[in-house]
């Protein structure tokens, strides 16, 4: 049977160990999965991995004491998402499938073109710890506030292949490119809705760092653009 996973950062999981759960976690095991005292579930971090443990049921608090680790801290790919933020349901969805698909991190980037720049940071947080704890990751990626796309140029680590999907270009295919060109530290950059602007297209072919890739050539959605890339590149 499927047991229930919580993330609890910053803290070595050991046995026999009590963790006393958040209050937004006793919430969700108590009243909305309605567990009961002694049921097990599963804590996890990326130091620790992820333990099977008891639940203790104090009135509206509950806590686990820790029994065996199940899974051990996870090796990842350092590959990071860049994007534009989307409108409220296509970036919770690309939040959630780049972390099930195993991203180390996830950065908004804002660009000239991007249409919401009102984001929130929490419930992105809030999402991509929901989809670490589903898809059974013992990484949580990330997640960083936005940034403006010339500040990411100027401050970018020149040593972090930075792989950018540009429509209507001649750039070879992204299965290609990353057969001949999976680095250890990389990081996929994806446009807005309405692309790249002209300006920003010039500032990314002239960086050494920046590896063009073609998705196709039919026009996808951004969303649909990020999965492809990263599902070509980490699977």
């Amino acid at each position: 049977m499927r047991l229930t996973r919580l993330y609890i950062p910053d803290t070595e999981l050991t046995a026999q160990q009590t963790i006393e759960l958040s209050a937004d976690q006793s919430h969700y095991v108590l009243r909305v999965l309605r567990m009961e005292n002694t049921q097990h579930l599963a804590l996890f971090n990326s130091s620790s991995g992820a333990w099977q443990g008891e639940l203790i049921v104090m009135g509206k608090k509950a806590s686990v004491v820790l029994a065996e680790q199940i899974q051990k801290p996870q090796a990842m790919r350092d590959v990071w998402l860049l994007a534009s933020p989307l409108k409220k349901e296509p970036w919770d969805f690309c939040l959630e499938k780049a972390t099930e698909l195993g991203v180390a991190a996830i950065r908004p980037v804002v660009m000239e073109y991007t249409q919401n720049t009102r984001i929130n940071d929490d419930r992105a947080r809030a999402n991509i710890i929901e989809a670490a704890q589903q898809s059974e990751r013992t990484h949580v990626p990330e997640y960083t506030s936005a940034i403006t796309f010339d500040k990411l140029m100027d401050g970018w680590d020149a040593t972090r292949v930075l792989f950018v999907a540009l429509e209507r270009s001649d750039a070879k295919t992204a299965r290609d490119v990353f057969a001949q060109d999976k680095n250890d530290k990389a990081a996929i950059l994806i446009g807005p809705e309405g692309g790249f602007s002209p300006r920003e297209r010039d500032i990314l072919l002239s960086k050494h760092f920046v590896q063009p890739i073609s998705l196709g050539t039919t026009i996808l959605r951004a969303e649909t653009a990020a999965m492809a890339a990263l599902s070509v590149y980490l699977l």
